[in-house]
């Protein structure tokens, strides 16, 4: 799961969809701006419209990147979790969702079985800890 390119190639034109586009992000909390779903949640369970299609996109900003991107949700767990953050609970208005990716921690047999793990850590937290948070890192 090697990065393909750089960051600068990624924009809201030009999505971040493979693992190795997810890895330019790697160890950078992301704030979810935007969570278009493409698939429903429906007593519990995830209905995608087509297995062609991902399950969402998101619209995000993280650090040190001075502009918006999008990315596709492919992992059925993923979407699962990112529904409960922004649809299952009335998000507040000072509260912020963001998305790490995780997959760069995976070593040995992990790493040969990445395509059926999820990718992302989904949070919530409070704007000000979020701050203080990106401080620190």
């Amino acid at each position: 799961m090697k990065s393909k390119g750089t960051l600068t190639e990624y924009s809201l034109e030009r999505p971040m969809i493979k693992d190795g586009d997810w890895n330019l992000v790697a160890r950078k909390f992301c704030k979810v701006k935007e969570f278009v779903p493409m698939a429903i949640m429906q007593n519990g369970r995830v209905l995608d419209v087509s297995k062609h299609l991902p399950y969402a996109s998101v619209v995000f900003e993280c650090e040190g990147i001075p502009y918006p991107i999008k990315g596709f949700i492919s992992h059925k767990i993923d979407f699962k979790n990112l529904w409960a953050a922004f649809k299952e609970r009335p998000l507040g208005e000072n509260e912020v969702v963001t998305i790490e990716w995780a997959k760069y921690r995976l070593r040995g047999f992990t790493k040969l079985t990445a395509c059926a793990l999820p990718g992302f850590c989904v949070m919530v937290f409070n704007k000000e800890s979020i701050k203080l948070l990106t401080v620190t890192r």
